[in-house]
């Protein structure tokens, strides 16, 4: 049995459809550097509903498809 999956790559968000579920997510790439008062001293980086959350920070660069 085959299953389809749909995709939808858009500039706001990403659609994933199939026969049983659909998903929505934002469409967005994000990273910042550590500040000097967290732990790690590595970028941090994330997609999604994270990118959304790195995107706060004044210093973080956002990419979008």
């Amino acid at each position: 049995m085959t299953k389809v999956i749909s995709l939808d790559i858009g500039t706001g968000f990403v659609k994933a459809c199939s026969d049983i579920k659909k998903v929505q997510f934002p469409a967005l790439y994000a990273y910042r550097e550590a500040g000097e008062w967290e732990d790690q001293k590595e970028r941090i980086e994330g997609t999604g509903i994270d990118a959304v959350k790195i995107s706060e920070y004044p210093k973080s660069v956002v990419m979008r498809p």
